[in-house]
């Protein structure tokens, strides 16, 4: 029976799990130059902004989708869907921003004197 396996503790893993020890490395890893890492975070960005742009894209397409088959089954739609999920996705996210910034985390800082 190896040492790690569970069924000599009950079913619990004592200590690590088998596979889950830190990284060692032979060296120290080389950092990049600060030009590289400018670079990488230029592209990290426009990668961002591309990912930005295609999702909006494919929601305008969608809600467009979706107003000509309503129409197309009859029902008079003026709006598509996608003002009323990006309102109620802000209602939520404020809402529970207000709630981690005046209930959880709370209206003073660590480090002011009102504590």
């Amino acid at each position: 029976m190896p040492m790690n396996d569970p069924t000599s503790t009950g079913g619990l893993f004592i200590g690590r799990r088998p596979g889950t020890a830190p990284l060692r490395y032979r060296n120290q890893p080389v950092r990049a130059g600060g030009a590289r890492r400018r670079l990488d975070s230029a592209l990290a960005a426009a990668l961002l902004v591309l990912e930005t742009l295609g999702t909006i894209g494919v929601a305008m397409r969608l809600d467009r989708a979706w107003k000509i088959v309503r129409r197309a089954a009859g029902h008079e739609q003026k709006s598509g869907m996608l003002e009323r999920i990006f309102v109620i996705s802000v209602m939520i996210g404020a809402t529970a921003f207000f709630i981690w910034l005046f209930v959880i985390h709370g209206p003073c800082p660590e480090a002011s004197p009102c504590k």
